[in-house]
């Protein structure tokens, strides 16, 4: 699974091939049951430009593992592995 990560993360791409754990801790907008309660691990591949909601931008099939895709946006949990 890949992310792109923001620029408080990428450093100037020296955060490509980093690897974090992710897992959905709630809905933005007060989506009900928005988290599985899944972790999924992810590798930085890209960059997010301006305006990037939060600090990564998951691929669409790491969202489905940790959250409903019709939630949007959610709020996640992240750690370098």
């Amino acid at each position: 699974m890949v992310v792109g990560v923001k620029n408080n993360l990428w450093q100037n791409g020296r955060a490509c091939g980093r690897r974090y754990r992710v897992r959905c801790i709630g809905a933005t907008y007060n989506f009900p049951r928005a988290c599985t309660g899944r972790t999924v691990d992810v590798k930085v591949v890209d960059f997010c430009r301006e305006p990037c909601n939060g600090d990564l931008n998951l691929s669409r099939d790491a969202f489905r593992v940790i959250a409903n895709t019709d939630a949007g946006n959610i709020r996640v949990e992240y750690t370098p592995i």
